[in-house]
């Protein structure tokens, strides 16, 4: 008898962990097209005007749901520098993250969204006790570059343009 319950738990078990498979595969094969935007960044990338001092390597991350970005920066003092982005989709927010590191310390996280082929991303930040909105624009993206704008505000009105440079796709 104890060999017959422990025969119909063992069953039991795997028919609910092939079930549970089976469902996951099922989820996992039908992702949302929101993913689809992020292979505009997919390849290698530099910097018009700084082709000789930096590359970015943008590629799917195991699963094909997050985007992966390693970039080197040769600086003017000799020194390289690394950095590494994370891009993502939140389909049930139909939103966009990015989270970005660098061998300088740099953290940074912002949500966006893409539209009319552009990505647009934003965050907030107290910087000496006052917010500082940040807004990073990227696209639309042709088949050889992308142009990319970074600004910032204090009262989303009035924004300043931290950097304005067109990204240029290596292969």
């Amino acid at each position: 008898m104890k060999a017959l319950v422990s025969a119909i738990v063992v069953v039991g078990a795997i028919s609910t962990s092939l079930v549970g498979l089976a469902q996951t595969s099922a989820s996992m094969t039908t992702r949302p097209s929101g993913y689809d935007q992020l292979s505009s960044l997919i390849g290698r990338w530099t910097i018009k005007g700084s082709e000789e001092k930096y590359v970015e390597v943008c590629r799917w991350y195991d699963g094909n749901f997050h985007i992966i970005c390693e970039t080197e920066n040769k600086r003017t003092d000799g020194t390289v520098g690394h950095g590494m982005s994370i891009l993502g989709y939140l389909p049930n927010k139909d939103t966009y993250t990015y989270h970005g590191i660098g061998s300088k310390g740099r953290n940074e996280t912002m949500s966006g969204t893409f539209a009319d082929g552009v990505f647009e991303f934003t965050a907030e930040a107290i910087d000496n006790g006052a917010l500082v909105i940040s807004r990073v624009r990227m696209g639309p993206f042709s088949e050889r570059e992308a142009p990319f704008v970074a600004e910032s505000s204090t009262d989303r009105e009035s924004w300043i343009v931290d950097a304005n440079i067109t990204y240029v796709r290596l292969e």
